[in-house]
């Protein structure tokens, strides 16, 4: 599911073999299980990494209704499916091909690591993600592409689910959300380089649905390229939520939200490089890089003036909005 390291979160980018060869190695000897070998060598080595996925997700599944056990299991076979399109189907037995078991090892033990953020509490909702893979994104309409095209796309998207029937989710919250995806890949899926997108809910409540897209495109060279977005819904007016919906008009919520944002950063872990930056580097995340949470406002995580610099995630609580709000603006789940 994920490789790189963002919000706290694995992200994984597949197709980046080489690279992570060594990374894998030097992981895999401290926390994959004893029983499985670092990387397959045989048949019956593979299948010891797929059971092992097998075994995990099947006891993730069992917090999940029925329902969404059924879904849940479901994309857990299509992992396996592109897994064997991706490395090569696993012979029947013998020795495995060359380069097989490291492309095994790299997709099966990342799933494993994310196994266990992969349920989770939104409000008074459970939710679980469920991953595309390959062409199965393209069988959604992305560039109307054939349904029977083989897997030769590296691409993987990490979809949240309600597991509620029906979901709270409006058909037409989840088409904006899907449609911000489409978006999001639609350059790349024309160049065919390895794309990981993942989409967490953060928020779901009464008033307001709110989602991060995190998106990793591998095209050479050490490092991913990484992007991230946010989507906020407002579920009464069923639209993306507006700033005049927060905020009312002839009040100035930029700047009061950028003074507050500064006066968290100056007294957090990251004060020093925050200090660096002007009003004009952190307007753009003031302006629209935040998200609507049932404690307020998020404001995304990013970088400073290097890559080694990193912003964390700002909460901003509805007390200290206060001034700048509309009144029925603060919503919390129940």
């Amino acid at each position: 599911m994920r490789l790189i390291q963002r919000r706290g979160r694995l992200q994984s980018v597949l197709g980046v073999m080489a690279f992570l060869a060594g990374l894998v190695y030097s992981v895999c000897v401290s926390a994959a299980p004893s029983e499985l070998p670092i990387t397959p060598r045989t048949a019956d080595e593979a299948r010891a990494w797929r059971s092992r996925v097998d075994r995990n997700a099947a006891t993730l599944a069992k917090g999940l209704t029925p329902a969404g056990q059924k879904i849940f299991l479901a994309s857990v076979q299509r992992l396996h499916d592109y897994a064997g399109a991706h490395c090569g189907s696993i012979p029947a037995r013998g020795v495995l091909a060359e380069g097989q078991g490291s492309c095994l090892t790299t997709i099966y033990f990342n799933y494993l690591a994310a196994l266990p953020s992969a349920s989770y509490r939104v409000g008074a909702w459970q939710v679980y993600e469920t991953g595309i893979y390959g062409i199965e994104w393209a069988d959604d309409d992305l560039m109307d592409q054939d349904a029977e095209r083989p897997f030769w796309w590296d691409l993987q998207v990490t979809w949240p689910r309600v597991d509620a029937d029906p979901s709270p989710i409006s058909p037409k919250a989840k088409a904006a959300l899907m449609k911000r995806v489409h978006q999001r890949i639609r350059a790349w899926a024309a160049g065919g380089w390895s794309l990981s997108v993942d989409v967490r809910l953060v928020a779901l409540n009464s008033c307001y649905l709110s989602a991060t897209i995190d998106e990793s495109l591998y095209s050479g060279g050490a490092h991913p390229n990484e992007d991230f977005g946010e989507f906020n819904w407002n579920r009464s007016a069923e639209r993306e939520l507006q700033p005049g919906d927060l905020f009312p008009s002839g009040v100035d919520w930029r700047a009061g939200l950028l003074k507050l944002y500064r006066g968290h950063l100056a007294s957090g872990p990251a004060a020093d490089a925050a200090s660096e930056l002007t009003d004009a580097d952190l307007a753009p995340w003031v302006e629209n890089g935040w998200l609507v949470t049932d404690h307020g406002l998020r404001i995304a995580g990013h970088g400073g003036r290097s890559r080694g610099e990193s912003l964390p995630d700002t909460d901003i609580s509805w007390e200290e909005l206060g001034e700048w709000l509309r009144p029925a603006a603060v919503c919390r789940s129940p």
